[in-house]
């Protein structure tokens, strides 16, 4: 069994970095696949094979455009969260050396 937990805020301050990094390219992703997907337009034509093709097509070019989204907003609300956690665990760190002083 572990009696305690050991984390360091400053590698949890870089991992939160690296997290807003990510969230980032992952935006920058959405971005250009928006922009590319928008420049071809419909150009797999209006017969009835393209609108065979558009109709599995578009959904799932919706889906993952939308999934990209979300995760980019999960990514900056977990280095949200990491940022506290390094803050409270430093501060924890330091009222504790403190009373024990």
């Amino acid at each position: 069994m572990i009696d305690r937990i050991v984390a360091d805020p400053e590698r949890l301050r870089h991992a939160r970095a690296r997290m807003l990094d990510l969230a980032d390219e992952t935006g920058e992703t959405r971005n250009r696949l928006d922009v590319t997907l928008a420049g071809e337009d419909r150009c797999w034509g209006t017969d009835e094979a393209g609108r065979a093709f558009e109709a599995v097509y578009a959904p799932a070019s919706q889906a993952v455009r939308s999934m990209l989204g979300t995760a980019e907003s999960g990514i900056h609300e977990l280095a949200t969260v990491v940022g506290l956690l390094a803050a409270v665990l430093e501060t924890a760190e330091h009222d504790a050396r403190r009373v024990l002083s």
